[in-house]
């Protein structure tokens, strides 16, 4: 599946134009007549504009593509990579059975979409080239998410 956007303000200048294109892959399997998620799975954004342009579109960039993943049918799949963590803030007198939840919540997944794009478009500002590229890679594990130009 692929999608794309763009994001353009009305001023004259052609320069200050952003443009957004995800490109994403997932597997499934259907076992007893029910659909299973199986594979893996990635949604790279890629990010084009100029330093201007991606400066001034920084919050209508991050908006824009928490949205459009947020849509996403393995949204509730992204896993927060070190489950453990939880655990130990329990009470160890605690005779609870349960496993640690190792599902991001949408506010993590969020929180981390806005901290990596805006850390690549901080990266990129006031360089003087007609084109900066920015990709984002955002895969089933949290903790492997990355943006770079």
């Amino acid at each position: 599946m692929m999608a794309s956007g763009s994001i353009q303000f009305t001023e004259e200048q052609e320069e200050n134009v952003v443009h957004i294109i995800r490109d994403s892959m997932a597997s499934y399997s259907l076992v007893n007549n029910e659909t299973e998620f199986v594979g893996a799975f990635d949604a790279t954004y890629s990010i084009s504009g100029n330093s201007e342009s991606l400066m001034s579109s920084h919050d209508a960039i991050i908006s824009m593509i928490q949205n459009d993943f947020n849509r996403s049918t393995t949204v509730g799949y992204i896993k927060t990579g070190n489950s453990s963590a939880s655990s130990a803030t329990e009470s160890p007198v605690s005779n609870n059975l349960a496993l640690p939840n190792p599902f991001a919540d949408s506010a993590l997944i969020n929180q981390t979409i806005s901290q990596k794009i805006s850390k690549a478009i901080e990266s990129v500002e006031g360089l003087d080239v007609p084109l900066i590229n920015i990709k984002c890679d955002f895969d089933a594990n949290i903790e492997d998410w990355n943006c770079m130009n």
